[in-house]
């Protein structure tokens, strides 16, 4: 029995409490005998279902997919038709799953054939009726789950999407199913289930490229949120790829639109992820007057990390560069814990642990941890273990678990002076770093405490390697951690 079969036969155990099965096989023109097999396994035939819609008033849409009332009484007015139109189209597919196609020569057959094209012609305009009215209905869902989202308003946003989803069942305009699947990926982001988020993405982004939508600004700003919704999760090869195809199939328009500029910054920080250090500045440099207001800080906070990272600023003078707080003093933050700066530790984190440190706090374990890296490095920490776990909770209370926040643990273990704990974060973040790909100061965390922990052998010299690699390539800041 497949999960649907189940479920149906569930809602006609619900409708049993309310009506006798003899009123049901009375009312339906169906047997005792057989109204107790479809409760107890036997196949539901749609005439059935039909009987039971029209007979005892209950809602197609409920018996057949569990969505909206039981009634077709409890449904709004609006909803109420179109729940009377997928009645009809319900028994003109009826009739056509009674015919039995055989010889058409004889009169019976062509009587037959007739009544086949009024059924399908029926169908036909049915679906046009519950289209047209669907996409009334899902448009004006549409609108108030889009403000729901702006407004951050999970929870109603959670009850808008649910009946989206049902309605788009019934609709088959391309655009409203674009706006549902944004939609659907934004509620996801919002509440950190970000693989969800992620596949909304990617089905709207491929949807996107096979329409040949890419020149618009929706479909870029979906395709640029995925390249950076990946990059955090630390799948930078899917984000490259993401980035090289709107760069490559991009056309003049596209290059025009305000959104470019910010998709090539992300381009030009994925430069610098992959140790092309100068041509991401070069290009951060040359893409981030480009960028609108409402977007320039991230990239000039991009261009401030790519400063620090080559030598050109230091994190002291770096707090004082323009850029949008958030993401400014993330990256500063990731900076000064791996370069255990206590001072450039306590600026970020006045802000990180701030009401406005919200969103950095939903996008890296950095944040939670920040203030207590800059007293471990000051003086003692008293109770360091119900600290650590304190801010491992702050973290997944923020949808935040990342599991690179053992490279975190093991440093501030490390600093504490507490090696035996130290060394056991340290095999917990060995073991996670081989399964994402790490910004190159978390990895450059890792490495320095595998040197200062004594490590030998193969991790030894993967160390060893990862310093000199980076200093080569031009990354004067990442050179400077090497013990």
């Amino acid at each position: 029995m497949s999960d649907d079969e189940a479920s149906l036969r569930e809602r006609l155990t619900v409708l049993t409490r309310e009506t006798s099965r003899s009123e049901i096989a009375r009312r339906t023109g169906t047997s005792l005998m057989n109204v107790s097999r479809y409760l107890g396994g036997t196949r539901v035939p749609a005439a059935f279902c039909m009987a039971l819609c029209r007979e005892f008033g209950v809602n197609p849409a409920w018996l057949m997919a569990g969505q909206g009332p039981m009634r077709v009484a409890d449904v709004a007015q609006d909803q109420s038709q179109t729940a009377g139109d997928l009645l009809k189209l319900v028994e003109a597919l009826g009739a056509v799953s009674r015919m039995r196609l055989g010889s058409v020569a004889s009169d019976r057959g062509l009587k037959m054939m007739r009544e086949l094209d009024e059924a399908l012609g029926t169908h036909e305009r049915l679906r046009a009726r519950l289209n047209l009215r669907t996409s009334e209905l899902l448009d004006n869902i549409l609108t108030q789950l889009e403000a729901a989202l702006k407004q951050m308003d999970i929870a109603r946003a959670g009850a808008l999407l649910g009946s989206a989803v049902q309605l788009a069942r019934l609709c088959d305009d391309e655009a409203l199913e674009t706006r549902l699947l944004t939609a659907q990926a934004h509620h996801a982001f919002l509440a950190r289930h970000l693989d969800a988020s992620v596949a909304f993405m990617r089905k709207r982004f491929g949807l996107a490229l096979a329409r040949g939508e890419l020149s618009t600004s929706e479909s870029m700003e979906m395709g640029l949120r995925l390249a950076l919704t990946l990059q955090d999760m630390g799948k930078v090869d899917e984000s490259r790829r993401t980035l090289e195809a709107i760069t490559a199939l991009a056309d003049e328009h596209s290059r025009s639109l305000p959104v470019w500029s910010v998709v090539m910054c992300a381009h030009a920080m994925q430069l610098v992820n992959d140790g092309q250090l100068v041509e991401g500045i070069a290009a951060l440099t040359r893409h981030v007057p480009g960028c609108d207001a409402r977007r320039i800080g991230n990239s000039q906070a991009a261009l401030m990390r790519a400063q620090v990272l080559a030598g050109v600023l230091s994190p002291a003078d770096a707090c004082h560069a323009p850029a949008l707080d958030g993401p400014k003093w993330l990256h500063l933050g990731l900076l000064a814990a791996a370069a255990e700066d206590a001072d450039t530790l306590h600026k970020a984190a006045r802000f990180l642990e701030s009401p406005e440190g919200r969103v950095p706090r939903e996008v890296s374990p950095m944040p939670h941890y920040t203030g207590l890296m800059a007293r471990v490095l000051g003086k003692p920490v008293t109770g360091l273990q119900g600290e650590l776990q304190r801010a491992a909770a702050s973290a997944e209370a923020h949808g935040m678990r990342s599991p690179l926040a053992a490279i975190i643990e093991a440093t501030i273990w490390r600093l504490s002076g507490d090696r035996k704990r130290a060394r056991e974060a340290h095999a917990r973040a060995r073991t996670a770093i081989a399964r994402v790909t790490p910004a190159v100061e978390m990895s450059a965390m890792h490495y320095r405490n595998a040197l200062l922990l004594d490590a030998k052998g193969a991790e030894r010299a993967a160390a060893e390697r990862f310093f000199e690699d980076w200093s080569a390539k031009g990354f004067r800041f990442i050179a400077g951690l090497k013990p």
